[in-house]
């Protein structure tokens, strides 16, 4: 089978295929721009919660951590 055989040999019939092949790239297209957004906003989120994580940690093991849990002796 040769590339030419897999087209019709109708005018019309060949402006609907590419007609239907250029509406499912222009879907294709969107779907990836969305899962685009989707990961860029995903990329956002992980730097954020990173940097929390690294707050925390510094909180909590930090140089002076000791004089932030310790509890009031003068009562």
């Amino acid at each position: 089978m040769t590339l030419t055989s897999a087209y019709p040999d109708d005018i019309e019939a060949l402006e609907a295929t590419l007609r239907e092949r250029d509406a499912l790239i222009d879907h294709l297209e969107d779907a990836v721009e969305s899962h685009a957004a989707v990961v860029a906003t995903a990329k956002v989120e992980i730097e954020h919660l990173k940097m929390l994580i690294a707050k925390l940690r510094r909180m909590a093991f930090g140089r002076s951590s000791e004089k932030l849990d310790r509890p009031d002796r003068t009562a």
